[in-house]
């Protein structure tokens, strides 16, 4: 028996067994088939999840959009009865303040009228004093009390002389000396 060629053993073992690359490039071709798969199926999972996510974000914007919308209504009831409030509340203050200003002025006119009746009262008793002195005054001129006849006629006289001899002394003294 002769050794066997290594070259021939090589040829039969590659004639007998099948090419390995063309198995890889199967495996390989299914291993990435496989992958795509389940990259697709991700992605839709991915895609599905993302819609659901925004479904459910949208629901949770919605209800919060709702509840602040009802909260601002509210709020805004609120506010309205409150400045209802607050412009009964000014009013009837107002009211108070110009029915006091009003009985004041009432109150200050009326101590004034009475001030000034007092006044009246007072300026008509003194002038009733006074003209009551006069009329004694006078009626005592009339019947001629009071007068001093002789001296206040004398002394009349005597400077009614005196004036007179002066006014002539004067006329003389200013002839004279010319």
């Amino acid at each position: 028996m002769n050794p066997p060629n290594m070259e021939e053993t090589a040829r039969q073992i590659v004639v007998t067994n099948p090419d390995p690359t063309a198995a890889v490039k199967e495996a390989l071709e299914l291993a990435i088939k496989n992958l795509d798969e389940k990259i697709d199926r991700r992605f839709q999972g991915i895609d599905q999840a993302t819609v659901l996510a925004r479904e459910e974000q949208k629901d949770k914007l919605s209800a919060l959009q709702s509840t602040l919308t009802n909260a601002a209504t509210a709020l805004a009831s609120a506010n309205k009865d409150l400045v209802g409030q607050l412009a009964q509340a000014n009013q009837i203050a107002l009211t108070a303040a110009l029915q006091t200003q009003k009985e004041s002025a009432s109150k200050s006119e009326l101590a004034t009228a009475d001030i000034i009746r007092q006044l009246q009262t007072s300026f008509e008793t003194a002038i009733k004093v006074v003209n009551e002195k006069i009329d004694r005054l006078t009626s005592r001129l009339d019947t001629g009390e009071g007068r001093v006849v002789g001296v206040a006629d004398y002394r009349t006289y005597i400077i009614a002389a005196i004036g007179a001899a002066l006014a002539i002394a004067a006329f003389f003294g200013l002839g004279l000396h010319r």
